[in-house]
């Protein structure tokens, strides 16, 4: 009998707890410090203006480079060699985007350039000689590198592509 007692007096404090008048919710507090917000494509542009320099282009590709220029919001970075009249032209086309390895994986099954194997950089890459581009996935972002020359072997394009991607992601 103490039992069933102890557990209507169970029941009853559970019960008149549930009926009570329900609490007000605690107003959040905000702050008044402002806050800044940042595009993604804001920060890939700064990066790629700082990371690949003239300086640096120059450098790593051996000719006198141009300026370089930042295209599509940011995310495209694009540069020339200036050149004797007994040069060819260095042409160099850099994009970085943020997205995820399957939209990677995806990209390279649709990808229409011939001949891609795979070379030992970020998470997976792969490079094209007859097209001259070298796909990269790392830190979670794609970089593409487009890098062509009439005058030069694969192998030197290869090289050079791997360079200015190794920069850029050691630069993520």
């Amino acid at each position: 009998m103490k039992r069933l007692g102890a557990l209507l007096l169970v029941a009853a404090l559970l019960l008149s707890g549930c009926a009570a008048a329900p609490s007000e919710p605690a107003k959040p507090s905000y702050s008044t410090r402002p806050v800044t917000t940042h595009k993604p494509t804001d920060l890939i542009e700064a990066s790629l203006k700082d990371i690949l320099t003239q300086s640096v282009l120059t450098q790593t590709l051996g000719r006198e480079m141009k300026e370089p220029t930042v295209l599509e919001g940011g995310t495209q970075l694009t540069c020339q060699s200036t050149q004797s009249e007994e040069e060819m032209p260095v042409l160099l086309t850099v994009n970085l985007d943020d997205k995820s390895r399957d939209m990677f994986d995806h990209f390279i099954s649709q990808a229409m350039y011939p001949e891609m194997t795979s070379v030992e950089l970020g998470d997976v890459a792969y490079w094209s000689a007859t097209a001259s581009v070298l796909d990269v996935y790392a830190k979670n972002h794609m970089i593409e590198v487009n890098l062509t020359c009439i005058d030069r072997d694969a192998e030197t394009l290869k090289s050079q592509a791997m360079a200015l991607a190794t920069a850029i992601i050691n630069a993520l």
